[in-house]
């Protein structure tokens, strides 16, 4: 389970995710949500209905998030928690972010991106290059299970379109929790919070 500051961080970053999707359906141009890279968008199928479905898997996110029980993302929703936490880190990083985090009555000046993804994401099969993927699918005859790559991963790599095994997160019973350390792993530097 995440520490608390990396869990506003992360629910805010799903908000304004559904948000920036929305407002993208809104404005009639569901094509326009400029954090997801283009075969990611028509992996859910482009247009109206697939921004519809990407909202409400931005939403599914936040609702496992802020669950008491714990849950499995698919490689689809590791892809999508991946674009989100990269786009909020670099406007978090650049000042362009509210809210301001803290730790300790101390603001966090900078998130460390790189120790993030290396804390939560382990396995990074969905973001192969999409040519190697396919390359991988088209000579696979048991070569993913050699390469221990799951065929959901090389889908999402791929930007294959999602079907509903892609996007059925399951409930965890996790046996180790993560080992966070002192929570260094979450920041670049602190500085004294005056406000």
């Amino acid at each position: 389970m995440p520490d608390a500051v990396f869990s506003k961080f992360l629910t805010e970053a799903l908000k304004s995710a559904s948000w920036i999707i929305k407002e993208s359906i809104k404005d009639d141009e569901p094509e326009e949500i400029f954090f997801l890279e283009d075969q990611i968008i028509r992996a859910f199928g482009g247009g109206l209905n697939g921004a519809e479905l990407l909202l409400r898997e931005f939403e599914k996110l936040l609702k496992a998030h802020q669950s008491s029980k714990c849950y499995m993302p698919t490689d689809r929703h590791f892809q999508l928690l991946d674009r989100v936490i990269r786009l909020h880190c670099g406007l978090y990083n650049d000042g362009t972010w509210d809210p301001i985090l803290r730790y300790k009555r101390k603001k966090i000046k900078e998130l460390n991106l790189e120790s993030i993804l290396d804390v939560f994401f382990w396995d990074t099969d969905y973001d192969f290059s999409p040519e190697l993927a396919l390359e991988i699918i088209n000579q696979r005859k048991g070569l993913s299970d050699t390469l221990d790559i799951s065929s959901s991963a090389l889908a999402s790599s791929a930007g294959l379109p999602v079907d509903g095994l892609d996007l059925r997160m399951e409930e965890d019973n996790p046996t180790e929790p993560i080992d966070k350390g002192t929570l260094d792993y979450l920041w670049l530097g602190l500085e004294e919070d005056n406000d």
